[in-house]
């Protein structure tokens, strides 16, 4: 089973281990790692990322997007900026992004491409689900405000 998962992902993201961290410990223990709203401009950063990503690892945009994580520093100056700016919004996905970039920088997996640190598929499975599921509420919560669910039960 776990040769199975590795043929699937080699590694998780160092974001996706964060969301998890959060989740079992906010359920085991009470303890609440990462707030909605970072976790909201997770799961908004990652599909951005995803949306980004993928499609020009596969060659289905003229520019490939992975190469950038390779080295440049370009994206690392990216990422700092945006690191610091959520930071000091008071956002806890800054701190996140520091992880992923001080674990890319200490080459804690086994990847040398710093997106490898920022997203992967189930990261990015998890932010289409979190978006899909977003919207549905405020969908429902739209519904309920026109008044559509008096006049649909009479």
């Amino acid at each position: 089973m776990a040769r199975f998962l590795i043929g699937l992902n080699a590694n998780f993201s160092i974001t996706l281990t964060a969301v998890l961290l959060s989740f079992f410990l906010r359920n085991i223990q009470g303890v609440q790692l990462l707030d909605r709203t970072a976790l909201r401009t997770m799961s908004i950063l990652g599909l951005v990322l995803g949306l980004a990503l993928y499609p020009s690892a596969m060659n289905l945009v003229p520019f490939d997007l992975y190469q950038l994580g390779w080295g440049s520093s370009l994206m690392l100056a990216l990422f700092f900026f945006l690191t610091i700016f959520l930071i000091l919004a008071g956002n806890r996905a800054g701190f996140v992004l520091a992880a992923c970039v001080a674990a890319y920088a200490l080459k804690l997996l086994e990847s040398d491409n710093l997106w490898d640190y920022l997203a992967d598929p189930f990261l990015i499975a998890w932010c289409l689900i979190t978006a899909i599921v977003e919207c549905l509420r405020v969908c429902r919560k739209e519904v309920s405000l026109t008044g559509y669910e008096d006049v649909v039960s009479r």
